[in-house]
């Protein structure tokens, strides 16, 4: 509970220590920019590295040397206004999308820094999708590919080879286009919680994801996905709770609170949620849920 709890206040604590440090980047020559670095909006780990980005800055706290380094287009960054960041380990690539669907693939060294950044434009560019589409909504990662949601459909990114190799459109009933709000992979499936309701299909050369025939409806409810140890859950914003069983969500749980968030915590033995009145959730494996405020034990299942 400890370790949900620092992370939940991570994002405060790097915007209130950013401005604290301002001074001594003043001093040193390496403050460039005068950005907003309040209100973050998400972040990624990189080993010892923690990532953020706010409403118009970017920048990264050292949890070692407890430093904080600030990044703008003058270190090679293609623009301002990110709208999400995701690291995969496996590639060692931390990815960046901007609002406008312009994308940095930073490409990280042992140390957690950025070693390389690979710009991808090909989606700011197209000029036959509407620019309020190419904002990158979710970013998940499975064999050297990186699966990002978007309100037109999903973009692939080969992270080996550097490109967007697929752009996956019209998966919605009868090839309707629809809103790929979040990506969630499992093994070798894919899930995606779409305006239609949840879709499931299956990460295979053989399959090909631009064919609407290839995704199967799992269910009507616009849910929030999460997975603990390839188990996967959802939630809606009323306060309930899902798991899915034999391709169905089962609901477990109805605790008529209004969610914010859902996101793993502890490694990938809990889930963390953020409720609208303050409250903090944690669903851990054994199926309980412990409320922070009032602190109790509630058995659900």
């Amino acid at each position: 509970m400890k370790s949900c709890v620092r992370l939940f206040c991570l994002t405060l604590f790097f915007c209130g220590l950013q401005i604290k440090t301002n001074p001594l980047f003043a001093q040193i020559g390496t403050w460039r920019t005068h950005f907003n670095y309040l209100n973050a909006k998400g972040l990624a780990q990189v080993g010892g590295k923690i990532y953020c980005f706010s409403e118009e800055g970017f920048f990264l706290y050292d949890t070692a040397e407890k430093q904080t380094t600030i990044f703008s287009k003058s270190d090679g960054f293609a623009e301002n206004g990110i709208s999400k960041i995701k690291y995969d380990v496996t590639s060692q690539t931390l990815v960046v999308a901007y609002a406008s669907g312009n994308i940095d693939l930073l490409k990280m060294n042992s140390k957690g820094f950025p070693d390389k950044i690979i710009n991808l434009p090909l989606l700011k560019q197209t000029p036959n999708i509407n620019e309020n589409d190419k904002v990158i909504n979710d970013i998940a990662f499975a064999e050297n590919r990186a699966y990002l949601s978007t309100n037109f459909g999903i973009l692939e990114i080969d992270l080996q080879k550097n490109e967007i190799v697929e752009t996956n459109q019209n998966l919605g009933k009868n090839r309707n286009q629809v809103i790929v709000n979040q990506i969630v992979i499992q093994k070798k499936n894919i899930f995606i919680s779409t305006s239609e309701g949840v879709k499931l299909a299956q990460i295979s050369p053989n399959i090909n994801l631009k064919f609407y025939g290839n995704w199967e409806a799992i269910t009507d409810e616009k849910l929030v996905l999460s997975t603990i140890n390839e188990q996967v859950f959802g939630f809606d914003l009323k306060g309930q709770f899902f798991v899915l069983e034999n391709k169905k969500f089962k609901n477990f749980g109805n605790y008529n609170k209004e969610f914010a968030k859902i996101f793993p915590a502890n490694g990938i033995n809990s889930l963390a949620v953020v409720g609208l009145a303050k409250y903090l959730f944690v669903l851990k494996k054994e199926w309980f849920l412990i409320s922070e405020l009032p602190r109790k034990l509630l058995k659900i299942r």
